[in-house]
C-alpha cells in the first residue's frame, strides 16, 4: 500500500519507540495467524521515518518491534503472529526530517514443509526457495532397487 505523512499530526499517545516522531500515520491488521509476517517500509524522497509495530489486546497495547529507515529510506521488520492477534503499523515521520510518500507492504511466509513432502510428479518439477518468503520444498518419490 501507499501513504504519505505529508498532513499527519502526532497524538499524544504516539510511542516514541525506535525514535522522536513529529507525525504518524496507522494501519491496522486484523485475525492473523500464528507464523511469521514480514514488513517492508520504501520511503520516497527524504522521508526518514520509524516503523513500530503494536499488538492490540482488548484495550491493551503493546510495542512488538520497531525499526527505523536506514540510509536509504528502508526498513524491514520480521515478528511473529499468533492467532487471531490484532496488530497496529506506525510510520513515524523522524523529528528531523520533511514529510514525504512512502510503500508499505506485507508478506507472510510460506509455512515450512512437512515431511515427507508432496508425492513428485512424473514429469518432475521445477522449484526455487528464498531465504525470506519460501525457505524449503520437499517432494516424495517411490525408489525401487535397480530401476532409475
Amino acid at each position: 500500500m501507499s501513504g504519505t505523512t505529508v498532513g499527519a499530526t502526532r497524538e499524544a499517545t504516539d510511542s516514541a519507540a525506535c525514535a522522536e516522531t513529529t507525525a504518524s500515520v496507522w494501519y491496522r491488521l486484523d485475525g492473523t495467524h500464528d507464523g511469521r509476517l514480514i514488513v517492508r517500509f520504501d520511503a520516497g524522497g527524504d522521508l526518514d521515518a520509524t516503523v513500530i509495530v503494536v499488538r492490540r489486546v482488548r484495550s491493551e497495547y503493546s510495542v512488538v518491534t520497531c525499526s527505523n529507515t536506514d540510509e536509504n529510506g528502508n526498513a524491514q521488520i520480521s515478528l511473529g503472529t499468533a492467532e487471531g492477534g490484532n496488530y497496529l503499523f506506525t510510520v513515524g515521520q523522524r523529528a528531523t526530517s520533511q514529510p514525504g510518500s512512502f510503500r508499505l507492504s506485507f508478506l507472510v511466509p510460506d509455512r515450512p514443509e512437512r515431511a515427507p513432502g508432496t508425492a513428485l510428479p512424473r514429469s518432475g518439477v521445477t522449484s526455487s526457495v528464498d531465504a525470506l518468503l519460501d525457505q524449503d520444498d520437499a517432494w516424495t518419490t517411490a525408489m525401487r532397487r535397480g530401476q532409475t
